[in-house]
């Protein structure tokens, strides 16, 4: 589904081609000139292969510095969608919180087997954690800040802050926690070519709405739950990563309101009268979609024009809302899919 590059950046070679260069005035270097310039090549190869794997400073989510001697390789990470980055710069993790419960919300990348589980995402094991040796731990402000003194104890801790009421666009807030990651693990480059890779999908996608006249289509996007038996969705606000990738790609949110603290507002049944005329994309991640069976008989969900029209789309459970990349190529192609088929 991606088109994932990696770039190697051969320095050594660089170095060599350097060294054998021509002068000024275009003869060949020799003799004691050439020895020169063979040292100071070499020494700025060393510097720059130092820069390249030596000290990093990225400033998290959180305004928090965090530094590593040199890239990490052993990462630890307490929230899906940070495995998922791990995982798409070729890192595999050493382990992630609620990892057996992964594969049931995440499409793909699929974890592999043999990650180590480090407890729930809401209380990661500390002790699991120490025995790995993370040379660098991934986390969540709202999930992990009262953790954080004991996480930096083991390694450098990196910390993801998308929600909150001064919290702004979760689209622009992932590609730059990705970006980070590829940074932090030395895979700049490859990071940079899967952002590029989203961004040529969502143009693609775009182009074939347009082809097909779905152009402009109003949408919402609704997360059914059960909170004490009682039946539960989430309505996607403007400032929701998927609600921002469906806006690219030519289709405007149909749910009123504007942002919000963690980018959805949570109704019942009555409030999803709120709804116009949309395209009404589902996600039940749960055993029991709600949508087809609590809501079924449902006067008010029959008589919404958009259940009425038959504009209700489900796009599957592991339809993962707050992902990385390759969970935004994920939503997006369900999206079309659903629309174009």
């Amino acid at each position: 589904m991606r088109r994932i590059t990696l770039l190697f950046t051969l320095l050594a070679l660089a170095a060599g081609l350097t060294a054998c260069g021509d002068d000024d005035d275009g003869a060949a270097v020799s003799g004691d000139a050439a020895g020169e310039t063979t040292a100071e090549t070499s020494t700025e190869a060393e510097e720059t292969t130092e820069e390249a794997t030596g000290p990093i400073t990225i400033t998290d989510g959180t305004g928090t510095e965090v530094t590593l001697e040199e890239p990490a390789t052993t990462v630890v990470a307490l929230e899906w969608s940070l495995a998922e980055d791990l995982l798409l710069v070729d890192v595999e993790p050493a382990g992630v919180a609620d990892a057996a419960n992964y594969g049931d919300w995440i499409a793909e990348p699929a974890l592999p087997e043999g990650v180590e589980d480090v407890g729930t995402r809401q209380e990661p094991s500390i002790e699991r954690i120490q025995a790995l040796q993370p040379d660098l731990i991934l986390g969540v402000d709202f999930r992990h800040a009262a953790v954080r003194e004991q996480l930096e104890a083991i390694a450098p801790t990196y910390f993801i802050s998308p929600y909150g009421e001064d919290a702004g666009s979760q689209l622009a807030d992932m590609r730059q926690t990705f970006a980070d990651i590829g940074t932090l693990t030395g895979n700049e480059d490859m990071a940079t070519d899967v952002l590029d890779d989203l961004d040529a999908h969502l143009a693609d996608a775009a182009a074939e709405l347009e082809e097909a006249g779905l152009a402009g289509q109003e949408i919402a996007i609704a997360q059914g739950f059960t909170t004490d038996g009682t039946p539960t969705v989430r309505m996607f606000s403007p400032n929701a990563l998927v609600v921002e990738l469906l806006a690219e790609i030519g289709l405007p949110n149909g749910w009123p309101g504007g942002d919000t603290e963690y980018g959805f507002d949570t109704v019942d049944v009555e409030g999803l009268t709120q709804l116009g005329d949309v395209e009404l994309f589902t996600i039940a991640q749960e055993e029991d979609d709600i949508f087809a069976t609590a809501f079924a008989g449902n006067p008010i969900w029959e008589g919404l024009p958009t259940v009425q029209r038959g504009a209700v789309h489900p796009l599957g459970g592991n339809t993962w809302t707050f992902g990385g990349p390759a969970s935004a190529e994920t939503f997006v192609d369900r999206v079309v899919d659903a629309l174009v088929s």
